[in-house]
């Protein structure tokens, strides 16, 4: 974990104002929370601008981003999931390394 770009992202977020979540299928919210996340919960989704995928989960591959009220952007660190499926849902991608 000391290592992961998740941290320095959060860490950068939190200094620009955002409110951070985090959500890992592997990980408790309890876990997520002593990382230093707010849990986010893909079953009850709240409003959210932006998300970015740390994580290449297949978990993450079949995501209902139309059912994520007000994402406009995904950033994929990972290049993880398809750009055609995330534009087809309305929301915007960025891949890093594409």
């Amino acid at each position: 974990d000391a290592f992961s770009s998740a941290f320095r992202i959060r860490d950068e977020l939190r200094a620009a104002g955002a409110t951070v979540y985090g959500h890992d299928p592997y990980f408790s919210d309890e876990h997520i929370r002593s990382l230093g996340f707010e849990p986010y919960d893909l079953a009850a989704p709240m409003p959210v601008r932006g998300a970015i995928v740390q994580a290449g989960h297949a978990a993450y591959r079949s995501i209902d981003l139309g059912a994520i009220p007000g994402l406009q952007l995904l950033i994929d660190g990972r290049n993880a999931l398809d750009r055609a499926t995330v534009e087809a849902s309305g929301v915007a991608y960025l891949g890093i390394g594409r």
